[in-house]
Formats: C-alpha cells, sequence, structure tokens
C-alpha cells in the first residue's frame, strides 16, 4: 500500500487531503516561478524529499507543513485547500461551527 492510498483510507471524504495539499504546493511554487530546489532549501530540507511529498508519495508531518508553507509564502491553511472533511458515521450530525 502506497503512502498516498493509506492517506485517502484513513481520512475519508470527497478529496483525497494529501492530493490536495501537493497540487496546491506544485501551484504556489508555480506562481512563485520557483524550483523545487529552491523550495527546498528555504523549507530547510532536502530536495529529494521535497520532491517525494509535491508528487504525494509521503505525507509530511506538521512542522514539515508549516516549513513549506513558510518557503511557499503561504498558510498551511492555504495549502490545505480544497480538503473537505467529512465525519465519520458514527459521530452523528454535526452542526457547523
Amino acid at each position: 500500500m502506497s503512502a498516498a492510498s493509506g492517506a485517502e483510507s484513513s481520512c475519508p471524504g470527497p478529496t483525497d487531503p494529501l492530493q490536495a495539499f501537493a497540487t496546491n504546493m506544485r501551484v504556489q511554487r508555480a506562481v512563485l516561478g520557483v524550483s523545487q530546489e529552491k523550495v527546498a532549501m528555504a523549507a530547510d530540507m532536502d530536495q529529494s524529499q521535497y520532491s517525494r511529498i509535491e508528487r504525494a508519495e509521503v505525507d509530511p508531518s506538521v512542522r514539515t507543513l508549516a516549513r513549506v508553507a513558510r518557503a511557499l509564502q503561504v498558510t498551511p491553511a492555504q495549502l490545505m485547500d480544497g480538503v473537505e472533511w467529512v465525519p465519520p458515521s458514527w459521530l452523528g450530525p454535526v452542526e457547523p461551527q
């Protein structure tokens, strides 16, 4: 089982969070017009690790998410744009906040 498929099964919803995050990373990097290497350096990580995250091959930690967001000049929430949370059925109805 790949990291991406594991993320799908553990976090149900219409959008795979890892894919949405990776897509948002690629889009923001393109907006900035910078290479993966430059973003990885700014995020204090190996370029190969950054590349694996951007290809949705690995789930980043919360700390890594924050470092990547800072390097891409966005908030972590912006990198999670498009991710929908669907409550599990055992939770029952959830009131919007």
